[in-house]
């Protein structure tokens, strides 16, 4: 398996301007852009592949890929919406595995694809590094209504912190503050492989 690849991106982030302005008790529209990229930057800071969490927060589409076949096909992420299994055949076209031959297990190291034993494997193309690959939504679904109320809890408070904080600061009794009740939120959604 080669190193995941984000397809598309969340349409938006984990919390609104307007969350935002109420947390930080902002009234004014002079830092827009700042805040505008304090969202963008908790989001990529907690959600994906790369993220503190481990796992996607709000619905993407991701793509692993593989050299060759397998039944058990391990994902990145748990909370797997769908998958789709897509090949280069030998001729080098891309075909897509029959979503009945597809069935996705839910684990909490990360969903797996397995490809039924009733699927025949058909050749694939010679020559190619990446010629099978998984592509799958994943996610809680949308930042307002399904990701846990805890998790962009923990995004206001880091964003009030950046917002506050401009620079670099040293470690003091706000920091300390502010870390605890953002490890507190967060802890029970890190993914943790094994």
């Amino acid at each position: 398996m080669f190193k995941p690849q984000l397809v598309v991106a969340p349409v938006a982030g984990l919390v609104t301007m307007d969350e935002v302005k109420a947390q930080g008790y902002i009234e004014h529209t002079d830092s827009d852009d700042l805040i505008t990229r304090l969202i963008g930057a908790a989001t990529s800071f907690l959600d994906g592949y790369s993220g503190q969490l481990g796992r996607c927060l709000i619905s993407q589409t991701w793509k692993v890929e593989a050299h060759d076949w397998c039944r058990k096909i391990r994902l990145p992420f748990p909370d797997v919406q769908l998958a789709t299994v897509k090949y280069l055949d030998e001729n080098g076209d891309t075909q897509s595995v029959s979503a009945s031959y597809v069935e996705i297990t839910k684990e909490h190291t990360g969903d797996i694809v397995h490809l039924l034993d009733s699927f025949s494997f058909p050749a694939l193309k010679d020559n190619a590094i990446a010629r099978v690959w998984v592509e799958f939504v994943a996610g809680y679904g949308d930042a307002a209504s399904d990701v846990p109320q805890a998790i962009r809890h923990a995004a206001l408070l880091l964003i009030a912190h950046w917002y506050e904080n401009r620079e670099a600061t040293m470690v003091g009794i706000s920091s300390q503050h502010t870390k605890l009740a953002f490890d507190s939120l967060v802890q029970p959604f890190r993914q943790v492989g094994l």
